[in-house]
């Protein structure tokens, strides 16, 4: 649970970091990552579930 919390907040940072950087350049590369990363986050949970059974 701490790492899924961990990778959260990570997800976030990168998040708002790439969208400062697309107002600035345009670029919206590392916005699209942090998304993914905290869709991954959100979703692993009922993966790590599913893998168990």
């Amino acid at each position: 649970m701490f790492a899924k919390t961990i990778l959260s907040v990570l997800a976030l940072g990168v998040t708002i970091v790439g969208l400062l950087y697309f107002f600035n350049t345009g670029e919206y590369f590392i916005f699209v990552i942090g998304l993914a990363l905290y869709f991954l986050a959100a979703i692993s949970d009922s993966i790590c579930k599913r893998m168990r059974k």
